[in-house]
């Protein structure tokens, strides 16, 4: 791990950062091509306080002053909100705190410069309810800005009269995260969101640990995600960097985040062998996500167990979002089925909110069905993309998709209304077959 973080350090080392534009095709205005900067910035600057060599501060220091002269984090409505945006704050919180008495004066005043100011606009976007997700607490977007602002704060505590607002508006909303997630570990943005928010809930919980004392680890969610993530990925043989699991929800067949980092920290909070086991082999083959691979490094526990998939039931069932995953086995030529019928964002947030909770990435599904077998995918998901029933391996009523159909987001409220309940409501499994039933 050490090897492969110090060769991804010589590679940023050795180019420049992205020069600034304002065209943003594909991301809606979110400017996605600077998450990459933020992430860079704490990569490197981790490196530097692992080596102190010059080498990689000075990288650093680059790749901070070109986010920090950015004239914008986002377009419009995004401009210091988006996730892009929040990622940027983080690796300049990482790299301030860590470096703060090694750089030159002009980068330690930029750098301090941009924190503040960010930060205390994120803040007060949150406060002022002008963000839409302020209360969107399963959608990954929350997470991600709480991570970022409570890092922020952190870095400047002593500098900054503000900054205990933040950390404390930050632990806030952490606690609403995690009061609102469910017991199964599952996540019904997809995949590819549920590994962001997972990696922002645990770099959350660290800070809150380590600084303030508050030990939020020991939840039935966060104890069970790991689960969703051995379930979520289809048959070893097959995997390649584009096409290693399941795309339900506003999910992609490739890994967006890690995992390796939040199954490492979790394996070694709550003893999880299987967890280790995925992390070291999602690694091995290429196919992970590392935009911060230095906390694979750091959330490792050399001592802990690792143990393979063999003895696990080949079926799981994620009872909160009606999800069901049936598997031949756990050989690497496996064939596996995968079934869906729950509420948009679960059956713990449709009793619970009265208001939605972030569903704007679900998809109106109940039913759908996927097939993965000899080595391919025999009835597919659709992926990321426009939330239409049609779109999905289940059924249209005279034509009409169901709740929370026809745009490009999922159409949230009404996903919520009482009627909208989606749900399993027969599974059994045996050697040779196992049977659902669906109430969509």
């Amino acid at each position: 791990m050490w090897r492969r973080s110090i060769a991804i350090a010589d590679a940023l080392a050795g180019r420049e950062p992205p020069a600034y534009r304002d065209d943003d095709p594909g991301s809606a205005g979110q400017q996605v091509w600077q998450q990459p900067v933020g992430d860079a910035v704490a990569h490197l600057a981790f490196v530097h306080l692992v080596t102190q060599n010059r080498k990689y501060l000075d990288a650093a220091s680059s790749w901070a002053n070109a986010s920090c002269a950015y004239p914008t984090w986002g377009l419009g409505q995004y401009d210091g909100v988006c996730v892009s945006a929040c990622r940027q704050l983080f690796g300049l919180a990482a790299l301030y705190d860590w470096t703060r008495d090694a750089l030159d004066d002009a980068t330690r005043s930029v750098v301090g410069d941009t924190l503040r100011r960010r930060a205390s606009a994120l803040c007060d976007a949150i406060q002022r309810e002008s963000v839409s997700w302020h209360r969107a607490y399963l959608s990954h977007r929350l997470p991600v800005a709480a991570c970022a602002l409570a890092a922020a704060g952190f870095s400047v505590f002593e500098e900054d009269e503000e900054a205990g607002s933040w950390v404390w508006l930050a632990l806030h909303k952490l606690r609403a995260c995690l009061d609102a997630l469910s017991h199964d570990g599952s996540g019904h943005e997809g995949l590819g969101h549920w590994e962001v928010g997972v990696e922002h809930l645990l770099k959350l919980t660290h800070l809150a640990e380590e600084l303030v004392g508050v030990d939020l680890h020991d939840h039935p969610w966060l104890r069970a995600a790991p689960r969703y993530a051995l379930y979520m990925a289809v048959p070893r043989a097959s995997w390649s960097r584009e096409d290693c699991v399941v795309d339900l929800g506003d999910a992609t067949r490739a890994h967006r985040s890690g995992p390796g980092l939040a199954l490492r920290r979790l394996a070694s909070l709550h003893g999880d062998a299987h967890a280790r086991w995925l992390a070291a082999e999602v690694e091995d083959a290429g196919v992970d996500a590392p935009n911060t691979e230095w906390l694979s490094l750091l959330w490792d526990d050399p001592a802990a167990a690792t143990e393979t998939l063999d003895a696990l039931e080949p079926t799981a069932h994620f009872d909160d979002t009606g999800t069901v995953v049936c598997r031949s086995g756990w050989e690497d030529d496996a064939s596996m089925v995968v079934f869906r019928c729950g509420p948009p964002a679960g059956h713990r947030a449709r009793d619970v909110f009265d208001y939605d909770p972030g569903d704007g990435h679900a998809h109106p599904d109940a039913n759908h069905v996927s097939i993965f077998a000899n080595g391919q995918w025999l009835l597919a998901d659709d992926g990321y993309g426009g939330k239409e029933t049609r779109h999905h391996n289940t059924l249209l009523a005279h034509g009409a998709g169901q709740i929370g159909s026809g745009a490009s987001a999922f159409a949230g409220g009404r996903g919520h209304l009482r009627d909208a309940c989606a749900r399993i409501v027969h599974l059994t499994t045996s050697p040779g077959l196992d049977h659902i039933v669906g109430a969509a």
